[in-house]
């Protein structure tokens, strides 16, 4: 190990440091990952952390450039900058030194690639993800069964699934008259935040 570090120039000594460096954060990440940890992930679009990453904001559609920066992104750049860069510095001559311009601008362009690549993977990853909040106007348009009477003027309770999950849900009659238990109904608006608007069919 020590023979080999001698036979390296300057410029390969940093390709060196640059991929231990890289690698050293690469396996923290991966054991932090395994054990269930955050990892420390830091996002400069602002969005917190996502299940071992950082939060690529759940809106979705947040530009991948700003997801680079995250300790994934820094941590392949670094690693493969130093591993390409060294690489090709030690099949380039040893003179003239010149040369070496060659072997930054392979390193910077597998790292630049590769946390690109990372970024865009993760980015990905986070579309198949849902937040699981229930959104109540999903309930638009959708049938349910009257649980509760309701009153020509008043509410009543309605059986609905919304999103997948059978839900009691506060209802109100949109035509203005009563609606008996076990009625199918469907709704056509939302009301007061998570009064249901209902119809029947």
């Amino acid at each position: 190990m020590f023979e080999f570090y001698g036979t390296l120039i300057l410029v390969e000594k940093i390709f060196f440091y640059c991929a231990a460096f890289g690698g050293m954060l690469f396996a923290v990440r991966l054991m932090l990952m395994l054990v269930g940890g955050h990892g420390g992930d830091f996002d400069a679009s602002g969005a917190d952390a996502i299940h071992g990453t950082a939060d690529f904001s759940h809106g979705g559609d947040s530009d991948v450039s700003f997801k680079v920066l995250t300790l994934q992104g820094v941590s392949a750049f670094f690693m493969m900058f130093g591993l390409v860069g060294l690489c090709v510095s030690k099949m380039l001559p040893r003179q003239p030194e010149a040369l070496q311009v060659v072997s930054i601008a392979a390193g910077t362009a597998a790292g630049v690639f590769t946390a690109w690549l990372i970024a865009k993977l993760f980015s990905m990853m986070m579309k198949l993800q849902s937040d699981g909040s229930l959104h109540i106007e999903n309930a638009v348009g959708q049938q349910g069964t009257v649980y509760l009477n309701i009153p020509a003027e008043g509410t009543g309770k309605i059986q609905i699934a919304i999103q997948g999950s059978l839900r009691v849900c506060e209802a109100v009659s949109a035509k203005k008259e009563a609606i008996k238990s076990g009625t199918p109904v469907t709704v056509t608006a939302v009301f007061s935040g998570s009064t249901l608007a209902v119809e029947k069919l």
